[in-house]
């Protein structure tokens, strides 16, 4: 009987230390071998790629369109670096890019069909009714400072 007493005492001895040490190791900020990895920086999604994947998934394009869409948004970009990249004024870069983005536009709705159309119509107004309030904001934050 006091082999079990003492063979229980030990063991309860024996946990309470483990229980006590692993609540140490946390307040000391010891790392827990179960703690997951730091998250991976995440890369900047490539603008080209993103605008192509959106136009194919929310007006179906097919693979010829997709093809010629991919083409055209390339150029774009390329064109709109360019003009970023001038030493003109901010007012002259921003119709500069406008004209290309309305070209871009009609070129694109040659390649579409009637159905596909009218969603790409939609998509653009909403993204220009969206910058015009954007606009508003800016200029009533500016009329406030």
């Amino acid at each position: 009987m006091q082999k079990l007493i003492f063979f229980l005492l030990c063991l309860s001895t024996l946990l309470s230390f483990h229980t006590v040490k692993g609540q140490m190791d946390r307040r000391n900020g010891n790392q827990n071998q179960m703690q997951a990895p730091p998250p991976k920086p995440s890369k900047p999604a490539d603008p080209v790629v993103s605008t192509i994947n959106y136009l194919k998934t929310e007006l179906e394009l097919d693979a010829f369109q997709e093809a010629a869409v991919s083409v055209y948004v390339k150029e774009n970009f390329a064109e709109l670096e360019k003009i970023v990249a001038q030493n003109s004024s901010n007012e002259e870069k921003i119709i500069l890019s406008e004209n290309l983005n309305n070209g871009l536009n009609e070129k694109i709705g040659i390649l579409l069909n009637p159905e596909q159309l009218k969603k790409f119509e939609e998509i653009m107004s909403k993204r220009k009714n969206k910058k015009e309030t954007t606009k508003k904001k800016k200029k009533d934050r500016k009329k406030e400072n």
